[in-house]
């Protein structure tokens, strides 16, 4: 009864890890967002970014558990959220994008994945933080 067990657990983990390995890493994920972020920004106006982040959140609830898309819209979002916050403050504007949206969006996507809302917040911030650091590159 014990191997038993103990085999269904490791055939579990066996399992559970060959589903992570075909997901693309989760820095791809993020320069991947950022880039798209990028290219968004410099091709069209904060107000295309807003539609393309609204729609990158609605194509994720349509395919809820995947991982990979949740790291991809919360890198996005966390991009032009930077990139909205530099520009509010060089031109005196008003910011249009929310951290706290951004966050929550995130937070949601993330758990809806199958992520902890204990590890999200980790995820999360790691998210926000190599996002950060890709759009620093590119602005």
């Amino acid at each position: 009864m014990k191997d038993c067990a103990a085999l269904l657990i490791a055939l579990l983990m066996l399992a559970t890890s060959a589903s992570f390995a075909q997901q693309a890493a989760p820095d791809q994920a993020i320069e991947r967002g950022v880039g798209a972020f990028v290219a968004a920004v410099r091709h069209g106006s904060l107000a295309d970014v807003v539609r393309k982040i609204d729609d990158c959140w609605e194509q994720l609830a349509q395919a809820p558990r995947d991982l990979t898309k949740a790291i991809y819209c919360s890198a996005f979002n966390f991009a032009a959220e930077e990139f909205d916050k530099r520009a509010s403050s060089t031109f005196g504007a008003g910011q249009t994008i929310s951290i706290v949206e951004a966050r929550v969006h995130a937070r949601r996507a993330l758990s809806v994945a199958g992520i902890s809302p204990t590890s999200a917040d980790g995820f999360i911030e790691i998210i926000h933080q190599r996002s950060i650091a890709a759009i620093s590159r590119h602005f």
